[in-house]
């Protein structure tokens, strides 16, 4: 594979209504990633039109459920991860069609589906599910979930400063280096995050969301050591098992 090969990552809202999705897209040569674009607050319609306008995107993660069969409770695929990650504070939400009658995941995925991609498959145009948390967790090698999503300003800030720091050490990454060009670096600058609060904060949030995403979708396609919790029938998650740095 010494040709590029284009992937994208979506941090996708849960909501229909709300513009609080990101696509960021790369493009992986060898073992080396590089991040081309980061789009923020997109509706889920905007995700769908932005990923479209590339039609050449051979594979996407995206923190959704992209499956759902179950009309209450949890996926097998939540409370299986859930039992591996319980202790290490990165949970599973749940996600059933009585919560959730009008699923933006399924609804996406559908869509891809519809255009050539399918669930997890190495051998061609791929989507997968992926969870930022766990896989945070795995590919830097940490004790518990960085807390860059919840609570008070400076909590999220400080989480968000943590995250961006150790998404900057993926560039000298031996397994899969992740190149992040400078007009594109704001995102993970910590003196930059430490000035944003409110929808900005959010937005920045969903934009590392949307790395790690693609950045998982990279590693699911170089194949390497990973889990996969749950089933193409009623819903999966990937999460890497591998250190990254």
């Amino acid at each position: 594979m010494h040709h590029s090969m284009k992937l994208a990552g979506v941090d996708l809202g849960w909501k229909a209504k709300g513009t609080n999705s990101a696509v960021a897209i790369g493009e992986l040569q060898k073992n080396r990633f590089c991040i081309t674009d980061v789009i923020t607050s997109l509706t889920v319609d905007e995700v769908t039109k932005a990923l479209f306008a590339h039609s050449n995107i051979f594979g996407l993660g995206i923190d959704a459920p992209l499956i759902i069969n179950n009309y209450s409770g949890q996926r097998t695929c939540e409370r299986l991860l859930s039992s591996d990650y319980g202790n290490r504070k990165a949970s599973c939400h749940s996600s059933n069609l009585t919560h959730y009658p009008d699923p933006t995941g399924v609804d996406l995925a559908k869509k891809l589906l519809l255009k050539g991609y399918s669930h997890a498959c190495l051998s061609d145009k791929f989507i997968i599910e992926c969870y930022p948390h766990p896989t945070i967790i795995e590919i830097f090698g940490l004790s518990e979930r960085i807390l860059y999503k919840k609570g008070k300003v400076s909590i999220r800030r400080y989480g968000q400063k943590y995250l961006a720091k150790l998404i900057s050490k993926l560039s000298k990454s031996l397994i899969l280096m992740l190149d992040i060009p400078d007009n594109l670096r704001s995102f993970v600058s910590p003196a930059k995050i430490d000035n944003l609060k409110g929808k900005s904060l959010k937005e920045n949030e969903d934009a590392l969301d949307s790395i790690i995403c693609a950045y998982t979708a990279a590693l699911f396609k170089l194949n390497l050591q990973s889990q996969t919790f749950g089933n193409k029938q009623d819903g999966y998650i990937y999460v890497p098992q591998i250190h990254c740095i």
